[in-house]
């Protein structure tokens, strides 16, 4: 293969890519590479999988019970006729993988000591064919539905020219990108 890397770049690249002591990941804006200390990214990897607030820990691995209750709907929706069999064998992972979380650094936000963007890697895992299954359903209906894209400006023109009655405007600021928010306690705050 041609290079454009001199031998002592080409050196240098795999020194970096064969030391254990660090980790080198893809920025999470703006497509820089980022390499951090090994102790660093894990650091930042045990922060924020011991916020109990965000994760809990499993005693086990759910993915056999999982596979057991999504093999007994697949089968019931084979004998209902909503699945053919090929769909059946198509959405049914026989050796799923379990996903595994990574993180990418946020060097927008900080360069000495970047938060991590957490990101779950759920390729092969027991419901990625599923999820792939409903998406395709479902993409009649999204192209039809009204995507114009909506600007703050352009929202304030729409409530300010008379289409709302009352305009109610919310600003929050989430530092943890990855918070589980309760959806039925949010709709009834914006009710309220």
């Amino acid at each position: 293969q041609i290079s454009n890397l001199n031998k002592h770049e080409i050196k240098i690249l795999k020194d970096l890519y064969n030391d254990e002591s660090i980790v080198i990941k893809p920025a999470d804006k703006g497509g820089g590479l980022v390499i951090l200390s090994k102790d660093q990214y894990e650091n930042e990897a045990y922060k924020q999988l011991n916020d109990v607030n965000t994760y809990i820990k499993l005693s086990n691995n759910p993915t056999p019970e999982m596979t057991s209750k999504l093999q007994m709907y697949l089968e019931e929706g084979k004998r209902s006729g909503i699945l053919n069999k090929n769909e059946l064998i198509y959405i049914n992972i026989q050796h799923p993988r379990i996903p595994v979380i990574y993180f990418l650094p946020k060097i927008h936000k900080s360069l000495i000591n970047p938060p991590g963007r957490p990101i779950v890697s759920g390729i092969g895992s027991l419901f990625s064919n599923l999820s792939e299954y409903i998406d395709i359903l479902l993409q009649p209906y999204v192209e039809v539905l009204d995507q114009m894209p909506i600007t703050f400006r352009r929202l304030l023109e729409y409530c300010f020219n008379g289409n709302v009655s009352a305009v109610y405007l919310s600003s929050h600021n989430i530092t943890l990108e990855n918070n589980n928010v309760d959806t039925n306690d949010m709709k009834q705050s914006l009710y309220k």
